[in-house]
């Protein structure tokens, strides 16, 4: 038999250990409860950007400072992280969703629509978590070459070297899918590509090893005012035609038409094709975190320029180049603004 000491002492030795597994399953469902919704507002909240220096990276620094500076969520603070360009931020966002945590990105328009639709072979499979908050800025391609060129139209690139960026930028998606679909060029067989940064090629223009470069930036552009005010250029006009065809066909891109006289030496009006850049977040992120950004952004419209001359929110191109879902946050600002049917 037990005595009652041992009897008491084999008790007490349970309730320890009863209230020991209670206390364990509490804490344990208090931690889970705080990591599923850590980071989902407020917090750290990063905004994915292209390289240090570039103009989304000087933009999205800018959109966290004027939230931090309105107060409107003092419990969030945007943290600018430069990425490799369009498709790592695009992938960036898209860990964040998976992981339950608010994020914000500032990718090229086409891009971040190609993997939306699972149409980016660099990353393959559909984004489909990715949503649009707002069309930020624009950079357009002008093609320039030396005035004694016998280059004329986007025809007579056939057989020559073609400075521009890498394989997988928008400038170069931009150019070789135009010339391919609207001129029977192919990259690699009718002309030659070759990678280069915006120095190289207006270097390459200047010397002579380059038949064509391919700058980019806001009209007026600066690449192309910087080349033109020390060498001879051109700039060749994309034919109204063609560029109408393709845009159809690609509604992220876009055109405009540069008066003659914006550039030295340029005679003529000119037409010019460009890509879009936008603010996007994913489907999950908090609604009143993407509504309060972008109201910010709205009511603040005036000053941007002060943060980037290309830095751009308008009512009438707020929404261009935009193939993707819009926020639900941003859906709301836009039905209340008139500019979204409700």
């Amino acid at each position: 038999m037990i005595s009652n000491k041992k009897s008491i002492k084999l008790l007490s030795g349970m309730l320890l250990l009863m209230l020991m597994l209670m206390l364990i399953i509490v804490v344990t469902g208090c931690s889970g409860s705080s990591s599923d919704t850590e980071g989902k507002s407020g917090g750290i909240v990063p905004i994915y950007s292209p390289g240090v220096g570039g103009t989304n990276y000087v933009i999205s620094t800018g959109i966290g400072k004027l939230l931090d500076d309105s107060g409107e969520l003092p419990d969030t603070k945007l943290s600018t992280q430069s990425t490799n360009g369009s498709s790592e931020i695009v992938k960036s966002v898209s860990d964040d969703y998976k992981k339950g945590s608010d994020a914000f990105g500032t990718p090229a328009s086409d891009i971040a629509t190609r993997m939306y639709e699972g149409d980016w072979k660099p990353f393959p499979g559909e984004f489909d978590e990715i949503a649009a908050v707002a069309r930020i800025s624009y950079a357009a391609n002008h093609i320039v070459v030396p005035q004694k060129s016998s280059i004329e139209s986007f025809a007579d690139l056939e057989g020559k070297q073609v400075g521009m960026a890498p394989e997988g930028s928008s400038p170069y998606n931009f150019m070789t899918t135009l010339l391919e679909e609207e001129y029977d060029l192919v990259v690699g067989d009718d002309y030659e590509a070759i990678p280069m940064g915006n120095p190289d090629i207006q270097d390459g223009i200047r010397d002579g090893s380059l038949d064509v470069g391919v700058l980019t930036g806001s009209v007026p552009a600066s690449l192309v005012t910087e080349l033109s005010s020390t060498d001879k250029i051109k700039l060749i006009s994309a034919d109204e035609k063609e560029m109408d065809t393709f845009l159809e066909k690609y509604p992220y891109y876009d055109s405009l038409k540069v008066e003659a006289g914006t550039y030295p030496d340029q005679d003529e009006e000119i037409i010019v094709g460009f890509f879009q850049t936008m603010l996007m977040t994913h489907e999950d992120t908090d609604e009143d975190t993407v509504y309060t950004i972008l109201k910010e952004l709205w009511d603040n419209a005036d000053d941007l320029k002060e943060i980037h001359p290309d830095f751009e929110i308008e009512e009438e191109t707020i929404l261009d180049g935009i193939e993707i879902p819009l926020h639900p946050g941003a859906e709301k600002f836009y039905e209340e603004e008139g500019i979204l049917e409700e």
